[in-house]
């Protein structure tokens, strides 16, 4: 593995993730490589992850890797099997508990249950693109 891989790709987020999705992807990967974890252990992928959390959880370090990575950075065309992972900021490698936790994120966000950033057609379009994904909806 490259001494400097890129973090998004490590996380398996995309790069116009948010914070809460970045955060989620690293708990999932972190807590999977953690020393302590007798079955997965892995000190070297466990710090890979934690140098991505450094870097893309703080504001001005991130813009700063992202200047560094470069504007072009390339996100995949929307097909409609893949619509949930544009939706939900991810990469289409992500783990299904990944794409499950931030589906939930989401939906709590622009649902009918948060008056302050309640969104119906974001989350009917969440709820219709998980349809997909899930169960092979067109």
């Amino acid at each position: 593995m490259p001494s400097s891989p890129n973090h998004y790709k490590l996380l398996k987020v995309r790069p116009d993730a948010d914070h809460a999705i970045i955060r989620m992807a690293y708990r999932f990967h972190a807590a999977m490589y953690h020393p302590s974890n007798s079955e997965t252990a892995n000190p070297e992928m466990f710090r890979l992850f934690q140098d991505a959390w450094a870097v893309l959880s703080d504001a001005s370090r991130r813009a700063a890797y992202d200047l560094e990575l470069g504007k072009g950075i390339e996100i995949e065309p929307t097909l409609n099997t893949q619509e949930i992972y544009r939706l939900l900021h991810l990469d289409p490698t992500a783990d299904e508990v990944i794409v499950s936790v931030a589906y939930k994120i989401l939906t709590a966000r622009y649902g009918p249950d948060n008056a302050d950033t309640e969104d119906p057609e974001m989350f009917e379009k969440l709820v219709n693109a998980w349809r997909s994904y899930r169960y092979g909806d067109s």
